[in-house]
This record gives C-alpha cells, sequence and structure tokens, in this order.
C-alpha cells in the first residue's frame, strides 16, 4: 500500500485549528486520503475535550490528516489512536529511551508530555468513515507558559535544535508502517505494541472519579479503549471521560 500519510501536504502559516480545518474542506471526498495539513501557528488548538494545546509560533510541529479506513468497524476506531500512538513513540524513542503513552493519547518522555493526539472520526453505519488526527510534538520550544503542567520538547531532551521539514516526513514514515498494521487488521500486534509503551503500565497510581479519589493498578486497556483498572476489591473498565489519572 505503501505511502498514504503525508503523500500529499498542504503548509499554511496559521489557521485556528488543523482538525476543523481538514474536516470542513476535505472530509466528504475519499480522494483526499493522507491529506497533511502543516501549519506554523494554529490559534485555537484543540486537545482532549476542553483542553486547549498551545505552542510557539514555527517552533514545534502542529497538523492534522485525514484517513478513510472504510473497513474499520466503528467499535474497533480506537484502534485508531492506538496505532497513531505506537507510531509517535516508535519515532520519538531514537531519541529518548524511556517514550510511553499516557492513556489515552498523550505522549510522555518520563513524566512530562511532549506530544498531544486529538482523533475525530466520523461513523458510517457499522463502519469508520474517516478519521481525522491532530497532533502537536513539542520540537524546539524551550519556554512554555505556566498553564502548561509538565511540558517538555525535543530540544530540551537533547540539547539540540531541529528542522521541521527534515522532522515530519521521518514521522510519516513511522506512522504509515502502522496504518498498515491497521488496515491488514493486525490488532494483535497493535494491542502488543500499545501496552509495552503504555505509561504506568501494572504500576498502582492514584485516580479521581466523580470526585471520588482511589488508588488502582493499570492493567492495560481494553479494544474500546476503556482504561483496565484493577482495586483491592474488583477489576473495572473506564471510559477516558469517566476518570483522571492523578500525577
Amino acid at each position: 500500500m505503501g505511502k498514504i500519510i503525508g503523500q500529499h501536504k498542504v503548509f499554511l502559516s496559521e489557521v485556528e485549528s488543523t482538525n476543523t480545518y481538514l474536516s470542513e474542506k476535505f472530509s466528504f471526498d475519499k480522494t483526499h486520503n493522507g491529506m497533511l495539513l502543516w501549519v506554523d501557528n494554529q490559534t485555537e488548538g484543540r486537545g482532549q475535550g476542553k483542553n486547549k494545546w498551545t505552542s510557539e509560533k514555527g517552533l514545534n510541529l502542529t497538523f492534522s490528516f485525514i484517513v478513510f479506513p472504510e473497513k474499520l468497524e466503528a467499535f474497533k476506531q480506537f484502534y485508531i489512536s492506538k496505532f497513531v500512538c505506537v507510531a509517535m513513540c516508535e519515532f520519538l524513542s531514537k531519541y529518548h529511551k524511556n517514550v510511553k503513552i499516557k492513556w489515552p493519547n498523550d505522549i510522555y518522555v518520563d513524566d512530562k508530555k511532549i506530544a498531544g493526539i486529538l482523533i475525530e472520526n466520523s461513523v458510517l453505519g457499522k463502519n469508520v468513515f474517516n478519521s481525522v488526527v491532530g497532533i502537536g510534538l513539542n520540537v524546539n520550544q524551550i519556554e512554555f507558559t505556566s498553564e502548561i503542567p509538565n511540558p517538555i520538547s525535543l530540544s530540551q531532551i537533547t540539547n539540540k535544535t531541529y528542522d521541521l521539514e527534515e522532522i515530519l516526513p521521518e514521522l510519516c514514515s513511522v506512522l504509515n508502517k502502522y496504518y498498515l498494521f491497521l488496515l491488514e487488521s493486525k490488532f494483535e500486534m497493535l494491542d502488543l505494541h500499545y501496552h509495552k509503551y503504555m505509561y504506568k503500565m501494572n504500576s498502582e497510581m492514584n485516580f479521581k472519579s466523580n470526585n471520588f479519589q482511589f488508588k488502582a493498578k493499570i492493567l492495560g486497556v481494553d479494544n474500546l479503549g476503556c482504561l483496565i483498572l484493577k482495586t483491592d476489591s474488583s477489576t473495572k473498565a473506564y471510559q477516558h471521560y469517566e476518570i483522571q489519572m492523578i500525577i
């Protein structure tokens, strides 16, 4: 199948949201499969829920791409998050040995956030029609606003400055590798890689759910993308809006 993601790129100096731009202009036409929008400045970058993604102009990778995995059943749509997260970790692992996925879709180096992912899927019938994937990767930024609790950048990790135009195709190559896993229904392999990279896997952490705090062991993520936690009394799966990890 070869190169899909990033085969066609659009560069703009500034948009409000790369996800919104792609959704409004390219989400209905399958000929735009793999279209990637990369910008210097995203003025209204969005994260999970009501969160925002902030990034200093020209210093980081802020981009979105759209794919049409039309044979993917809707109940397996979290595998889109899995392939993207695994690809991000493999890409970043050549710069640092301790890269992890903080469920559901943040990328951490040690205990600091280096990248965020926003995935918006459209379902048609029983299958996913398209998926718009937004990625914000901290590359050359050194100073961050106090609103961001635990940021880190590639430059801070390595004490080097990077050419964004060189890094993006390298990242796209790894994204395509794992997108092919998805298209070939290699779900067990994606599960294996996702859990290998999972932040605090098999560790006890503090969580908050409905203003109730408790400690639980992270056992993994199920096929629906729910976090599986084990306490002294039970094992339960939680959706992302039901629970928050306290670090």
